[in-house]
């Protein structure tokens, strides 16, 4: 009797080990879905909110963002607080930004996506004043994600062309000859 409570103890045990460590392993998230995760929060809560401070803790100390879209001397963005100052500048211009995740992929520590911007030109951007246009912008970007969970590098396209086109900056108004 004694030996058959022993087993019944040993079965139960192993049992409760084998279920345990296979609901822990299946229901785990890969390294890949917690990035993808952490992209659509990022959208959510920090670029949709236009919320600078969760974007301050979202991204890394040392961030860095290349974009050959951008204007010059804003294509390699070496720092956070220069990057901070550049979006709050784009969410000044496009009070109403919005970017919606259309698809994403994810491998290792890089997330790619492709994103459509949507909002009305009601600010200065840069040295253009507002034109009260609406643009309809699509963005390829990759995020790196490092190993503190937050977004440590960013490659970004999208095409200026279709851009300014859209604000009715191009093409260029041609200078009238002076005679």
């Amino acid at each position: 009797m004694k030996s058959r409570i022993t087993l019944k103890i040993k079965l139960i045990t192993i049992l409760s080990v084998s279920v345990l460590v296979l609901y822990t392993t299946g229901c785990s998230e890969s390294s890949a879905e917690k990035n993808k995760r952490i992209v659509r929060e990022v959208y959510k809560n920090g670029i949709n909110a236009h919320n600078m401070s969760y974007m301050d803790s979202i991204l890394a100390d040392n961030y860095a963002r290349h974009s050959q879209s951008s204007p010059p001397g804003m294509q390699e963005i070496k720092d956070k607080k220069t990057f901070l100052d550049f979006i709050k500048t784009h969410f000044e211009a496009f009070p109403d930004w919005n970017e919606d995740i259309e698809f994403m992929v994810a491998e290792d520590d890089k997330v790619a996506f492709l994103t459509t911007g949507t909002g009305i030109n009601s600010g200065n951007l840069g040295e253009m004043s507002p034109t009260g246009k609406s643009v309809n912008l699509q963005n390829m970007i990759v995020h790196r994600i490092d190993e503190n969970n937050q977004i440590a590098e960013t490659w970004v396209l999208w095409d200026n062309v279709a851009f300014l086109s859209q604000l009715g900056l191009y093409p260029p108004a041609v200078e009238k000859a002076k005679n």
